[in-house]
């Protein structure tokens, strides 16, 4: 009876401890979904890196000298990817898409993704969140766009629209231990449309095919010269084909180089309201192709409204059945259309009229 009871205990215990762990493993899963396994350790904290070094095995009778082999050497060290731990944090917040080195995201100009050089629009998923496409633009080499991919892409708004007369690119912090992580061919495209990245309204302003410059060198920049300046584009992608060879692909940092173009302001010289009506007058700006009226009610001009007068003339405006008892603010631009796109000048100073 005793033995009995002695096994069904013992089978009781075993059970609790296969489906226990199991049960909070689940339940951690779902608690943490946003860690999945390090792709590049394969959850288990640690790489490996195997080289080839000189082995004596002997000395030659005749010559004296040591005969010599090559064997290999394997050295283990903490995975830089997931910090030794195992696990990394992904975009979406599954372990699915964590995983995929073909995944990428969509921005509509997030605080997050605005950034000194730029505001990315889209971009192949870094290994981890904290290896995103932004850290290519931040102006800051501590950072990196690193993706698991022998292939790569970004999608990025320039802050004004740029004649391209060359761009920079600077190795990450640990390219001297992961070689092959530089690309090697890649393609540079300019748009004044946003763009999605298959989409044909993109124009090659400069590519690289079997790259020799870039060397495996930490926090190393390289300078590439286009042949002729580039028509001014404000929307680029960078299309990276293919890598030196490793498993992962990274830059820290990429700079383009050229002749903004840009639109000096214009000053209201009349303004004044009367009744319903405003009735306002600019000074007339060289190199403008049109000018832009907003006015609103607000000081901040939210809800506001614009009105659009094209030609290099246009540089009056009598803005009808406005709210008579209320006041109104004011403020006009000057713009110009080049290769396909809109460049503004800034704002005049707000005029109050009462």
């Amino acid at each position: 009876m005793k033995q009995n009871v002695l096994r069904r205990l013992c089978l009781l215990l075993t059970v609790i401890m296969i489906v226990c762990p199991a049960m909070i493993w689940i339940s951690g899963a779902d608690v943490s979904a946003a860690y999945s396994m390090c792709p590049m350790c394969g959850g288990t904290g640690h790489r490996s890196i195997t080289i080839m070094q000189t082995q004596t095995i002997g000395y030659n009778s005749v010559t004296g000298m040591p005969q010599t082999i090559m064997v290999p050497y394997t050295s283990s060290y903490p995975c830089s990817s997931c910090g030794g731990s195992g696990r990394i944090y992904s975009y979406s917040g599954s372990s699915s898409s964590s995983s995929s080195s073909s995944s990428s995201y969509s921005s509509s100009s997030s605080a997050d993704d605005s950034v000194k050089y730029g505001t990315v629009i889209d971009a192949t998923q870094g290994v981890v969140s904290s290896e995103c496409g932004p850290n290519l633009l931040d102006g800051k080499t501590e950072t990196k766009f690193n993706v698991l991919a022998t292939s790569a892409y970004i999608i990025w708004k320039a802050p004004k629209m740029l004649r391209v007369t060359s761009y920079s690119v600077t190795t990450a912090n640990d390219t001297s231990i992961y070689t092959g992580r530089n690309p090697k061919t890649w393609e540079l495209y300019g748009s004044n449309k946003k763009l999605s990245r298959n989409d044909k309204g993109w124009k090659k302003i400069h590519s690289v095919k079997n790259d020799k410059k870039l060397k495996p060198v930490d926090f190393k920049k390289y300078t590439y010269k286009l042949k002729k300046i580039a028509k001014p584009y404000q929307y680029y992608k960078l299309e990276i084909k293919s890598n030196k060879g490793a498993d992962c692909t990274q830059l820290s940092e990429f700079r383009l180089k050229g002749k903004t173009v840009t639109v000096n302001k214009t000053t209201l010289s009349v303004a004044k309201k009367k009744g319903a009506k405003l009735t306002l007058k600019w000074k007339k700006v060289k190199g403008a192709t049109g000018y832009q009226v907003q006015y609103s009610t607000s000081s901040k001009f939210k809800n506001s409204k614009k009105e659009d007068l094209k030609g290099a003339s246009k540089i009056s405006k009598t803005i009808k059945n406005i709210n008579a008892g209320k006041t109104y603010y004011v403020r006009v631009r000057a713009y110009k259309k080049v290769n396909g796109g809109t460049v503004y000048s800034g704002w005049s100073a707000k005029r109050k009229l009462t």
